[in-house]
């Protein structure tokens, strides 16, 4: 079976560890710069990844919570995580999100 888009940001974000706070730091001052009004205030509470992604994917449409973690994630020095995210989900290409 392949991997959705999901898979892939619940994998990135389980990579994260202890640096998921620091993740969800970064995503309200990220989300704030583009006036993205789709990150919630729950959404950063969460603390489990894979009610992190759930609640990523809630509260954003198609490709954009893999986007915003994209850039969260070159913000917090996490390039190697970027690239793989970039590489496993395709750059712009739209993939099923349910899985």
């Amino acid at each position: 079976m392949e991997e959705t888009m999901k898979d892939h940001l619940l994998g990135t974000l389980e990579d994260l560890g202890e640096e998921l706070e620091t993740f969800k730091s970064k995503l309200s001052e990220i989300g704030s710069q583009e006036g993205s009004g789709n990150i919630s205030w729950s959404t950063l509470r969460v603390e489990d990844p894979r009610d992190q992604t759930e609640e990523l994917l809630r509260c954003s449409k198609d490709e954009d919570g893999v986007e915003v973690t994209r850039k969260v994630l070159r913000a917090i020095n996490q390039q190697d995580l970027a690239e793989r995210l970039t590489k496993t989900t395709g750059s712009g290409k739209k993939q099923d999100l349910e899985g």
